[in-house]
């Protein structure tokens, strides 16, 4: 099952989750 698509518009503010494997960050600032 997909997950519905996110509506965008501007000045929104959205969560982002990204890790890797074992919750690994998979880039750094």
């Amino acid at each position: 099952m997909s997950r519905p698509l996110r509506i965008q518009y501007p000045g929104a503010v959205y969560h982002v989750s990204c890790r890797g494997n074992e919750r690994k960050a998979i880039f750094r600032d």
